[in-house]
């Protein structure tokens, strides 16, 4: 869909096309259609559930909808992932007879250029969220002003240029989540802070300067904010009551390798800037106790000063390499924290301040050892994840003061047996052991685990070689028999 979009931007006539190819075959087939009971369209759509589904058929203009006796409280109306070009007035206007209804009305993935302004009539105070995702759009339709009780906008993948004012401010009473693509836009929209009633907001990408007032309308109710772009601007810090932060490296369009995400470490690293801030703010946020940041080029640095109440911390593909202990405070309150995909070779000391944590996925990395002291001042630890390292030794200690680790991830990694130190766990309750293909169901590899009680312990794994044989069944009935 992406490549069909990316040429109609370059020969606009590609859609007029596309859809006097397809027009023969909808006239067709269309004589063939046949109703289904209440289902208020022909088939092939098809009514299930709470859903009225069109979706991927190839159709080229909306269906007709018949008045029906169908209700229910919420009901999906998927025309997703066709050939739609316009959306004409009154095309929908039947399904008014879905009295009561909270409508989901799904156009994503179309090549929907047009929306009429009476488009929606008959359920325009029905439709509670629209997906007109992955479309071609270059403005918000005004036919959206008429959805008073719009609560859901989703919108990316299309080449908008501007927000409406009008429309935004006439839906700025019920809206609470909106998402838009904005790389395209010549400044950045003012116009999200007349959306007073919002609590969540994404932005996908924006190559434009973005003021520190950019947020000042909705500073007092958005709790969640998803940002993908290179710079994570200031404006952020005046959200009184935000507690998720998401921020993800560009959108579609910014292309950085991970080898000159890599480069820009290395040099604050030699540059003595290991505490780089990411987010210039000169006040804390204690709203904020969800923060994700995925492939950027952050370090860990003031994240602990500026957010003081995180409770959960996901750093992906940052390439962060090691953590200075002096950036973690004592008394942080994190419990769970997500660092895969960031360089480590060795678990990360400093971790062990963190008293509080539970839950720690250090997921492809480059860890081949974990010893006698990485982990030893996680105390409350119940979930580690160490999918994907090269892992070849873990240290008989190694989980000693660990008592309350219950959940622990080694698939693919490099273990040639089970380590004792993981057959000592006392509250071991799921061991992964998938895709270790250097660990065997046989008496050469297993031989160690034959006084383990294995009863209370859930294995989700089977034999490599054999994926017949759980290892579970391995060590309780063939194990006690080798020689």
């Amino acid at each position: 869909m992406e490549g069909r979009k990316e040429n109609i931007h370059k020969n606009p006539f590609r859609l007029v096309l596309i859809l006097l190819a397809l027009q023969q075959w909808y006239v067709g087939t269309t004589k063939a259609f046949l109703l289904t009971g209440t289902c208020p369209v022909r088939q092939p759509c098809q009514c299930g559930g709470e859903t009225i589904d069109c979706s991927g058929m190839g159709l080229i203009t909306i269906p007709h909808f018949y008045q029906t006796t169908l209700q229910a409280p919420f009901i999906r109306i998927s025309l997703a992932s066709n050939f739609l070009g316009t959306i004409p007035a009154n095309s929908l206007q039947n399904l008014a007879s879905l009295k009561g209804s909270f409508i989901y009305l799904d156009l994503n993935n179309n090549l929907i250029l047009y929306i009429d302004d009476n488009a929606f009539s008959g359920i325009e105070n029905m439709i509670g969220s629209l997906d007109l995702n992955d479309n071609v759009l270059q403005t918000l339709p005004k036919a959206l002003a008429k959805l008073q009780s719009l609560q859901f906008l989703f919108i990316l993948g299309n080449p908008l240029s501007s927000l409406d004012a009008t429309v935004i401010s006439r839906i700025s009473g019920s809206l609470k989540r909106f998402e838009f693509s904005g790389r395209d836009f010549d400044q950045f929209p003012t116009e999200i802070n007349l959306l007073t009633s919002l609590d969540r907001l994404m932005i996908d990408g924006t190559n434009v300067p973005i003021n520190d007032n950019a947020f000042d309308g909705l500073k007092q109710t958005l709790k969640t904010l998803e940002f993908r772009s290179s710079m994570l601007p200031a404006a952020v810090c005046k959200l009184q009551v935000l507690e998720h932060l998401i921020w993800k490296e560009g959108g579609e369009g910014d292309d950085v390798s991970f080898n000159e995400k890599r480069v820009s470490v290395y040099a604050a690293e030699e540059s003595g800037d290991s505490n780089k801030r990411f987010l210039q703010c000169n006040n804390t946020m204690p709203s904020v106790t969800h923060l994700t940041i995925i492939e950027n080029d952050a370090l860990l640095g003031d994240i602990f000063t500026v957010f003081p109440s995180l409770l959960y911390l996901r750093m992906e593909q940052n390439y962060l390499r090691f953590i200075d202990n002096r950036y973690i405070p004592i008394d942080a309150m994190l419990q769970t924290l997500y660092l895969d995909s960031s360089g480590f070779s060795n678990i990360p000391g400093a971790l062990n301040v963190l008293v509080n944590l539970k839950q720690l996925s250090l997921a492809d990395n480059r860890i081949e050892a974990i010893t006698s002291y990485d982990v030893t001042g996680l105390t409350r630890l119940e979930i580690l994840d160490l999918t994907g390292n090269p892992l070849r030794y873990i240290a008989t200690d190694s989980f000693a003061r660990n008592v309350n680790l219950h959940v622990l991830i080694l698939d693919n990694t490099n273990l040639a047996a089970i380590p004792a130190a993981v057959t000592s766990l006392p509250s071991l309750s799921t061991l992964h052991l998938n895709n270790i293909y250097t660990l065997d169901c046989d008496c050469s590899t297993l031989s160690n685990v034959t006084s383990w009680n294995v009863d209370a312990i859930t294995f989700p794994s089977s034999c490599y070689q054999n994926a017949n044989t759980t290892i579970k069944a391995f060590i309780k009935d063939a194990v006690p028999k080798c020689p």
